[in-house]
């Protein structure tokens, strides 16, 4: 009998390339990994991975077994979805994940009463970037997962996409910091405040070094962080300046967002394997999901000072 999270495993394997990468994005450990996929060998009897340089690569049977393991998770996703078809009650297990903004924003308040309604719905939550739920959701890992992208979605290729919300990205300071007084609100004001920001070869990170060279400015990095709570606080203890999506800046903060012609906004989406999207319970997920980005929406994310 195969294990089907072992088969995911192998998919994930497929699309990642490495077990070290399988590993991360399942947050399981790479010896974790490597002992169930180990187990898939001896079940079907076959090696499916072997030596290359310094790394793995899928064998022929390895690759045979990836095209039969997605035909094989997708019957089963969509059995489970006929089986359930005339059950109206949303029912079973819906494998979601989410970046960690749109999980304190969106995903987490907008599940709080859904679960309180459909006892018999269970959510599973993964706090994964989009690089991560991406090969996630390919490999069948998920259900659903919310991305967002500085450009327009990616391959999305067997999944469905929507999109949710616009998230400007906002300069965020104290509110009395002196670029609140500037009548120019344009990010070259900027040109001589000291600056937080993200680690070096991150989004924020590479859009704060090019938006800056386009004003003709090298900004003064001071601090660097993968927290944004951490930057946020930067921002109120030290008296820099930084660059985040509005939506990671909690509502209760007491700091400044300003919105500048020059900054992008990032287009949130929620992505859906096709197999699990007609089940009742994924749809009563996304409806929620949905329904909390219009809130979120109607509100408007506008300048605060």
């Amino acid at each position: 009998m195969l294990e089907p999270r072992r088969l995911r495993l192998l998919i994930a394997f497929a699309e990642n390339g490495t077990v070290r990468g399988v590993a991360d994005a399942q947050r399981l450990s790479p010896s974790s990994v490597s002992q169930q996929l180990s187990l898939l060998e001896r079940e079907v009897g076959a090696a499916l991975l072997e030596r290359h340089g310094r790394g793995l690569v899928l064998t022929p049977p390895g690759r045979v077994l990836v095209r039969r393991s997605r035909e094989i998770l997708e019957l089963m996703d969509l059995a489970r979805a006929e089986v359930t078809e005339g059950v109206d009650e949303p029912v079973g297990t819906v494998r979601l994940a989410a970046f960690s903004s749109a999980l304190n924003r969106i995903v987490i308040p907008a599940l709080r009463r859904l679960e309180k309604r459909w006892p018999r719905l269970r959510i599973e939550i993964s706090e994964l970037d989009p690089h991560e739920s991406r090969p996630a959701l390919h490999a069948g890992m998920l259900d659903l997962a919310v991305i967002a992208d500085l450009t327009p979605a990616g391959d999305t290729s067997g999944s469905a996409s929507g999109l949710l919300l616009n998230d400007p990205v906002v300069v965020v300071s104290a509110k009395d910091h002196p670029f609140m007084e500037h009548r120019e609100q344009e990010l070259r004001a900027l040109a001589s405040a000291r600056w937080a920001s993200n680690r070096p070869g991150t989004y924020l990170s590479d859009l704060l070094e090019s938006a800056a060279a386009r004003a003709d400015f090298v900004p003064d990095v001071i601090g660097r962080f993968t927290s944004d709570d951490l930057l946020i606080d930067a921002v109120l203890e030290r008296g820099v300046v930084a660059l985040l999506p509005a939506l990671a800046v909690p509502d209760d903060v007491p700091v400044a967002l300003t919105r500048l012609p020059e900054l992008p906004e990032r287009s949130i989406s929620l992505l859906s394997s096709r197999s699990s999207r007609s089940r009742a319970a994924t749809r009563a997920v996304v409806d929620a999901i949905q329904e909390r980005c219009e809130a979120i929406s109607s509100v408007d994310i506008r300048d605060r000072r």
